[in-house]
């Protein structure tokens, strides 16, 4: 979940003309967003949600 798509942050910069930092963030918030809707049970989710809290805290 750390890693970043270059190509898509450099389409979504081409496509609706943003800073690269508002097309990191739409990126990341896509992959979290898709993380959650994946996770096949509680546990997967559990980590999922560890993983975003120490990134936030």
């Amino acid at each position: 979940m750390s890693q970043i798509d270059v190509q898509q942050v450099k389409d979504l910069r081409a496509r609706e003309g943003i800073s690269i930092f508002e097309a990191k963030r739409r990126v990341e918030k896509q992959r979290i967003l898709m993380a959650i809707d994946e996770a096949r049970n509680f546990y997967e989710l559990r980590v999922l949600v560890r993983t975003l809290a120490e990134k936030v805290l």
